[in-house]
Parts: structure tokens; sequence; C-alpha cells
């Protein structure tokens, strides 16, 4: 009886369910699917393409960071006398700006930091408190309370300087040179290790 009569197929020849078809086309699916996640892919590298330019380009600017340095030195903030002053008085100084509210936690904790900090050094940097809160009366009984001695001014809670130097969060604290330049900003809580440790790195 041969090979042919019990159904085997000889070995030497070849299976075609060993070895497909390479000249077979994807599936209209398949194609579909790989074009979908081309244009998906293609989008997504021209939409990180253009952040970057935008995001890049405003900070590269020297006329742009000029401008905003200036619009910074010129706000006018409320003193608690009842009147108004400006970063100006302090230009040719290293700054260190905090922006606080006695509506923020985390604010109130760093104070009592920030009030040792400048007592320390008060021969090098300039500290100077922004109150974000909605009443003067919140922002002076939060300094009386914690026993800030620097000075602060209040600036309520419009977008004023907060949103020129770039503030994500609350607290937030800027780090100014002598020359007007923002140097560094900060988003989020400080200690007083911390806190030098920037100093030392933006202002020295």
């Amino acid at each position: 009886m041969s090979t042919d009569d019990l159904g085997i197929i000889d070995s030497d020849e070849p299976n075609p369910g060993d070895h497909p078809n390479t000249d077979e086309q994807p599936s209209p699916e398949t194609q579909g699917g790989f074009s979908i996640w081309m244009a998906v892919g293609l989008a997504f590298v021209a939409i990180v393409g253009i952040v970057a330019v935008v995001s890049g380009g405003g900070a590269s600017d020297p006329s742009t960071a000029s401008a905003a340095n200036e619009e910074l030195f010129a706000f006018e903030f409320g003193t608690a006398e009842g009147a108004t002053t400006t970063l100006e008085s302090h230009r040719g100084e290293p700054l260190v700006v905090n922006y606080f509210a006695a509506w923020c936690p985390p604010c109130r904790a760093e104070l009592p930091d920030f009030e040792a900090v400048s007592q320390e050094r008060a021969s090098e940097v300039t500290f100077i408190g922004i109150s974000k809160d909605n009443t003067t009366d919140a922002w002076t009984g939060l300094i009386s309370d914690v026993g800030v001695t620097f000075e602060t001014v209040y600036e309520g809670n419009s977008s004023g300087t907060y949103e020129i130097i770039g503030g994500l969060a609350m607290p937030t604290t800027a780090f100014i040179t002598a020359d007007g330049e923002v140097a560094h900003v900060h988003s989020g809580i400080l200690n007083d290790s911390l806190l030098n440790q920037l100093i030392d790195e933006h202002l020295s």
C-alpha cells in the first residue's frame, strides 16, 4: 500500500500550510488600521513640535523678557497705609519675592522660615511678600499672626505680577537678580534649607 493510499504527504514535498504565501496582500481592515495609527502618530509629532516652538520662542526673545520685567517693576501694589508702591524702589537689589495668602495653608507654613532667612541674609538679599488674599484684612491678619517683619504688599486675587512671573501654584517664590532679571520661579512650599540653596544658586 502506498503512502498516497494512507493520505500521508511525502515529507520531501512542501506543505502549503507551513509556509505562508509572501505575495499575499494585507486586508483592507489591516491597511485601514495602520493608516489611522500612522495619522495619529504624525498628528502627535506635529503638536509636540508646535508646542515646543511656542513655549521656546517667548523665552528666547530678549525683548519680550525685558518688556515683562519692566511691567513687573512698574506694577502698583497696595500698602498697609493705604498708599501704593512698586518694585522700582528695589531695583538694583537681589530680590526674593514670595506670593502668599491666608487661605493657603502651605503659604502660612513656610512664612516662618522666610522670616528667619530674611533676617539671616538681610545684608545680601531683600525679601518682599506679595499678598494674593481676597481682602486686605486677611493679608494683614496673617502677617500679624505669623510675625513677618520683612516688607509685604497687597496685589489681591487679580492675575497681576503673579501671571507676569509665571506662577503656577500657591505659594510661589520668584528670585530676581540685581539686574532686574527673573532668574528662577519656584511654585510650591519651601523650607529654610531649600530657600537658602535657591538664593545661593540664583542670586549669589
